[in-house]
């Protein structure tokens, strides 16, 4: 973009100084400016916010991921407060009623096992009792 000054001391094809049409050119260059530069911050902006919303997704996940933890380990204490650990029977391995050899231990996946893990475990320990 041309210096003011130098704008001002622009002559047109005769040699004359045309003062009033530099600046409308200054006018043009900067609504020009405007526009090209505009839309690249426009892009940016909208880029930082699509990288701040991806960000703000994964701290929200890993603070559900958090919260599940905390509410199961809570579950985990009030069960144990109410005299958990007295009350729960051994359940494993299942064995019928009439066996004269009860279960020796406790197992309860939901509690004992994290969330993301509890299908998986679920699923192998199926498998192996199928066998």
């Amino acid at each position: 973009m041309p210096h003011p000054s130098r704008a001002t001391r622009a002559t047109n094809a005769n040699g004359l100084s045309s003062k009033s049409q530099s600046w409308e050119d200054l006018d043009a260059d900067k609504a020009l400016t405007n526009v090209l530069f505009g839309k690249a911050s426009l892009k940016k902006i909208k880029a930082s916010a699509a990288a701040a919303t991806a960000e703000l997704l994964k701290k929200q996940e890993e603070l559900n991921r958090k919260a599940e933890e905390l509410d199961r380990r809570e579950r985990e204490l009030q069960h144990a407060a109410l005299g958990g650990t007295a009350t729960r029977q051994n359940n494993w391995p299942p064995l019928p009623s009439f066996c004269p050899v009860q279960p020796c231990f406790f197992q309860d996946i939901s509690m004992e096992i994290p969330q993301e893990f509890q299908k998986t475990v679920s699923t192998m320990y199926y498998l192996w009792m199928c066998e």
